[in-house]
């Protein structure tokens, strides 16, 4: 005797069935509907934008379950269910509403301007909010790992017993194949170039790595799929380059943006500047030396300029400058010294980014401080941070709330601010990336499941920052 797997779909309809049995039937949603409905969706959308998925066809005012289904590189099949509401003519839109469930939590500081593009409605990163059930482990995230793209399914039914509509695909895109790459061994620079499928002139991009030296393929591959040319910069640790975060030239990163910023598929009117961890403190600093429109993208590091490090992977703070300008050190090692030692006090883990800049600015006396803080008000564009509020590595939430906190008394007139993910640690970024092991031990902090919801809730507002200042 064969026996077939009865569906969640047929589970949930027999169940409704028996309980509306023994109510008489008092359900909002009626036992059959003959309307088989439709489903309307673009079948290419790029991970990060709005699905743009609707059902159409079905009874007016009525409950319409759409289900969505997807398979990861692991193999595993993860499901979602929505219920949506039909209108006066049938049809229904899956609406960030919709997705309440597996929010990370997180605090946000910042301007209000800032705020209300942080937090546009649009149903985006949907692979982070479907399930894998499993009866003998937690629920691991969608790992998307080498693909480029992931196909969902969708189909849609209304009534316990009614006809469900044709399934539909969607192809979800995380790297366009298109995306072309190229070494740059030119004007003494070292990285890679990524440019969009689609005819120029883009927007250009540089973006900075920490002290790790881990260049950001994956994001500057990301980055040209949305239609920027993105320059992924290594700026020590490479042949002709310093051996480690010492004495980095700021020159260095201008060079970078000229040499991009002159190719004729590149716009010359604006730059975007994307850092991680201490490559924060590098795009901050280029930016305020920058004469035009740009846009900071940082994750897990701030305006606050520290010491060098020694080794690659750093090893040990050493007494010599990180960054220089014109042959000199950017910041007072005395400034540095005292500005970190009241981080460490009071801002070294909490996700309360608001009341940080007070608690330090409290223990550190104002002319040392002031010396120790990029002057990010010089910055002509958009600032967007993240931070984990868990990060054991680097204390991000502080650096980069006392960046906001400048920001905020200077009245910036762009928009600006930091997202804290409370439960995340000091890596996150990519979205649907393997979180587990290097990325969430000891060293850098927060869980598997923390640090890939931060990777894909920060994802979307990334989009919107640059297209608020550089389209």
């Amino acid at each position: 005797m064969t026996s077939r797997r009865v569906s969640r779909r047929e589970w949930l309809a027999s169940s409704l069935a028996v309980a509306a049995a023994a109510t008489g039937g008092c359900l909002d949603t009626a036992l059959v509907d003959e309307n088989a409905g439709s489903i309307d969706r673009p079948a290419r959308t790029k991970v990060g934008t709005p699905l743009r998925l609707r059902v159409s066809g079905f009874e007016p005012r009525t409950v319409v379950t759409l289900e969505c289904e997807a398979t990861d590189e692991a193999g595993r099949d993860y499901t979602g269910s929505w219920s949506l509401r039909t209108d006066e003519s049938g049809a229904a839109t899956l609406v960030n509403e919709d997705f309440t469930n597996n929010a990370p939590k997180s605090n946000w500081y910042g301007s209000e301007r800032g705020r209300r593009i942080a937090e546009r409605l649009t149903v985006s990163m949907i692979l982070h909010r479907l399930s894998f059930e499993s009866l003998f482990a937690s629920s691991p995230n969608f790992f998307m790992g080498s693909r480029n793209s992931v196909t969902l399914s969708f189909h849609a039914h209304s009534g316990l017993f009614g006809t469900s509509t044709p399934s539909r695909s969607q192809s979800r895109v995380l790297v366009d194949p298109g995306v072309s790459r190229r070494s740059v061994e030119a004007n003494g620079l070292v990285g890679w170039l990524y440019e969009p499928a689609t005819r120029g002139p883009h927007p250009g991009i540089v973006a900075l790595h920490g002290a790790s030296a881990s260049v950001p393929h994956r994001l500057s591959e990301m980055l040209a799929t949305h239609g920027y040319a993105t320059l992924a910069l290594q700026y020590f640790d490479a042949p002709g380059l310093p051996e480690s975060l010492e004495r980095i030239p700021l020159e260095y990163f201008d060079t970078a943006i000229r040499w991009l910023t002159g190719r004729p598929t590149v716009h010359d009117t604006g730059i975007g500047l994307f850092g991680i961890s201490r490559g924060v403190e590098a795009a901050l600093l280029t930016a305020t030396g920058y004469d035009g429109p740009v846009a900071v993208i940082g994750y897990s590091g701030g305006g606050v300029v520290r010491h060098g490090v020694a080794g690659v992977p750093p090893t040990r703070y050493i007494d010599r400058p990180a960054w220089t300008r014109n042959g000199s050190p950017v910041a007072n090692p005395d400034a540095i010294r005292a500005t970190f030692d009241a981080i460490e006090d009071h801002g070294r883990h909490d996700c309360r980014a608001a009341l940080l800049p007070n608690a330090i600015r409290s223990r550190t006396p104002e002319r040392l401080l002031e010396q120790a803080l990029v002057p990010v008000e010089e910055i002509d564009g958009p600032v967007l941070l993240f931070a984990g509020g868990d990060d054991q590595q680097w204390p991000s939430t502080a650096v980069a709330a006392l960046t906001v906190d400048r920001l905020r008394r200077r009245d910036h007139p762009r928009p600006f601010g930091l997202r804290t993910y409370c439960n995340s640690g000091h890596i996150f970024g990519v979205p649907y990336a393997d979180y587990t092991g290097v990325p969430t031990n000891d060293t850098n902090g927060g869980s598997p499941k923390a640090n890939a919801r931060a990777a894909a809730d920060s994802w979307p507002t990334v989009l919107d920052y640059l297209e608020n200042g550089l389209r």
